[in-house]
């Protein structure tokens, strides 16, 4: 099932929403006493490479692993006490296996906001370092389509398996100024309830898998079932440099590790090391 393309659409529209539903700052013209409005808002773009593994044994009893294309778009909204951050996130390519060489293509991507609030100021080297705790939401999608050729020579066999989840986050994070330009920010994202779904058993002999791969992909949506912290590890961390390159420009380099498990209706395990560079823009 491609859905590459939705997901597309769905950066394009996030982009627009951000650009439209920023606040303007108004300038304080009266006599009278205002508040200044503090708050920074920036607009982030990056691409890069997934160092993407997934063991899925609906699919196959093998490991399969392989460098994907990935990207992201980023819009945050940050005051003295805290940061909201909303992130899309896609990455799509081929991986395969050493031991069960397959036409494997996998497609991931998600949706998330965050509100994290500063909850001590720290100085390491004389330095600023802020940390904050909070929560947020998140949709994280992966899809993987199955290509082989049949042992019977009946000509080539299909199948597909995905993971979709609906999570509640908390969040750990700490943002270090190295200088006056230069920020080294890190962020610890552990997912306490969500819903997930999964494939049912009986592949495509099963009707409710049929209504995902063969009538709508997103079907899969609003098939879950409840999971929490303790039911099936899954964890995501993310490490940023941010380094000021003009007066409203930055420069981001970005690693994001994601591991997820589940146990429905077989074992899969998957985790991925992604490496981001592209640009900041204050507005």
């Amino acid at each position: 099932m491609k859905i590459s393309k939705h997901i597309l659409y769905a950066q394009f529209i996030f982009l627009f929403l951000t650009i439209v539903t920023t606040p303007s700052r108004t300038a304080c013209q009266t006599s009278n006493s205002c508040e200044i409005d503090t708050t920074k808002y920036l607009l982030g773009g990056s691409i890069g490479l997934n160092d993407f593994h997934i063991k899925d044994e609906y699919l196959s009893p093998y490991p399969f692993g392989g460098i994907m294309f990935s990207s992201k778009l980023l819009f945050e909204a940050e005051s003295e006490n805290g940061k909201h951050a909303l992130e899309t996130y896609f990455s799509t390519g081929k991986i395969d296996s050493d031991e069960q060489p397959r036409d494997v293509t996998s497609i991931i991507a998600s949706l998330s906001y965050s509100y994290t609030h500063v909850v001590d100021n720290w100085e390491i080297a004389e330095r600023p370092l802020k940390f904050s705790v909070g929560a947020g939401f998140s949709s994280l999608v992966m899809n993987t389509d199955f290509v082989t050729e049949s042992k019977a020579g009946l000509g080539k066999y299909y199948d597909e398996s995905w993971y979709w989840s609906h999570s509640l986050n908390f969040i750990i994070g700490g943002d270090y100024e190295l200088s006056e330009d230069k920020t080294l920010l890190a962020q610890l994202v552990l997912p306490f309830f969500r819903i997930v779904s999964r494939p049912y058993n009986g592949h495509w002999n099963n009707p409710k898998n049929s209504e995902i791969i063969n009538d709508n992909f997103f079907n899969a949506a609003v098939n879950g079932k409840r999971e929490f912290l303790w039911d099936n590890f899954v964890v995501y961390c993310a490490i940023d440099y941010k380094q000021k390159l003009k007066e409203n420009i930055y420069l981001r380099g970005s690693y994001r590790f994601h591991f997820v498990s589940s146990e429905r209706p077989l074992s899969m395990n998957s985790f991925m090391n992604n490496f981001l560079i592209g640009l900041d823009f204050s507005l």
